[in-house]
């Protein structure tokens, strides 16, 4: 099975059952977003076909046209509820041509962490609230030496 990623554009990793994807404020890569897609479809493999994932993204940035291309061959599909924490109308308009190939996808305010983990059908969990800060925190400074 594929590693999980703690990238520069994006980190992702099986946590507490939930498949957390945190972005930076910048698209993902090509090769951070193709290496977890494999990762993705491998745990969606390994789970049979069902996997609950929750995204957090400050940007508004998300996958590029091929990237969500890429996406739907290798991960979605029934069976991958994702909750989607956002702030702006770029990624919302990303997310709707994405749910068109996965409609177990919703968008979700950043402030509204437990209605998304309510929707995906999982608790609130130390290891879960550890690993998004964490994630959080690595990626920021990643994005000021990207741009600086």
């Amino acid at each position: 099975m594929p590693e999980p990623i703690h990238g520069n554009t994006m980190c992702a990793e099986l946590v507490a059952g939930v498949m957390l994807v945190v972005h930076a404020p910048s698209e993902p890569s090509r090769e951070e977003w193709s290496h977890y897609c494999d990762y993705a479809g491998a745990c969606r493999r390994a789970a049979q076909g069902t996997l609950r994932t929750l995204v957090v993204t400050s940007s508004d940035a998300g996958p590029n046209a091929g990237q969500r291309g890429e996406y739907k061959h290798k991960v979605a599909g029934s069976g991958n509820r994702v909750a989607v924490l956002c702030a702006g109308n770029v990624t919302r308009t990303i997310l709707t041509a994405m749910s068109w190939f996965n409609p177990d996808m919703k968008p979700f305010a950043l402030s509204e962490l437990d209605r998304a983990l309510s929707y995906l059908g999982v608790s609130r969990s130390e290891p879960l609230l550890q690993a998004i800060q964490e994630f959080r925190q690595r990626l920021v400074p990643q994005a000021r030496q990207n741009t600086g």
